[in-house]
C-alpha cells in the first residue's frame, strides 16, 4: 500500500515537474501535479484495502460454512 501512495506521488510529481520546465510555469504544475497524485495514491490505497477486506471476508464466510458442515457430522 505504501508503493501505491508513494507511485501516486512520485508520478505526479514527475509530470508536474515536466510540465513546469516545458511551459516556464516554475511551482505551479509540480504543486498540482503533487496534490493530484496524493489524492490517486490515496484512493489507490483504499481501494486496495477494500479488495483485501472483501477477499477476508469471503475466506472467514467459507471457513464458518465448513466448520458448520464438520459439526453436522
Amino acid at each position: 500500500m505504501t508503493i501505491e501512495m508513494l507511485a501516486g506521488i512520485g508520478v505526479g510529481g514527475f509530470i508536474g515537474w515536466w510540465m513546469d520546465k516545458a511551459l516556464g510555469t516554475e511551482p505551479i504544475f509540480l504543486l498540482l501535479m503533487l496534490v493530484l497524485g496524493m489524492g490517486a495514491g490515496l484512493m489507490n490505497s483504499v481501494r486496495t484495502v477494500a479488495e483485501m477486506r472483501r477477499k477476508q471476508d469471503r475466506l472467514e464466510a467459507a471457513r464458518k460454512s465448513s466448520d458448520a458442515a464438520q459439526d453436522e457430522e
